[in-house]
């Protein structure tokens, strides 16, 4: 069963992508009414579905389904970071690792960090 917030989700991990209702709709060839009734939890994808909305909007199915993990890095983020050079992208690096030193990850059980490949 899916948790609550699913639509919420789904409606987030598109918006980070960049894409509307009609542009997820056409990766199943459906309407955008279709992925609407989706995100207000009116109807639910399949999992053939979920697995493609997976791949195409690049969140884990975790996220998707129960958001057990951080939502997606918006694409405009993405964008700018690969414009950077490399002394930037280190000093960007070392301030994130440090964020996270100071402010360490929620650990699953299996005593990995919930977003860790």
């Amino acid at each position: 069963m899916l948790s609550p917030g699913f639509g919420k989700r789904l409606q987030e991990a598109r918006r980070a992508a960049n894409l509307t209702q009609a542009d997820v709709g056409a990766f199943f060839d459906l309407q955008k009414q279709a992925i609407s009734a989706w995100e207000q939890e009116t109807n639910l994808p399949s999992a053939q579905q979920l697995a493609t909305l997976c791949k195409e909007l690049d969140v884990s199915s975790e996220w998707l389904l129960f958001g057990v993990t951080p939502p997606p890095i918006s694409a405009e983020v993405l964008r700018r970071l690969a414009l950077l050079s490399p002394d930037e992208a280190r000093r960007v690096e070392n301030t994130v690792r440090g964020y996270l030193e100071m402010s360490p990850l929620p650990v699953a059980a299996s005593g990995k960090h919930r977003n860790a490949a």
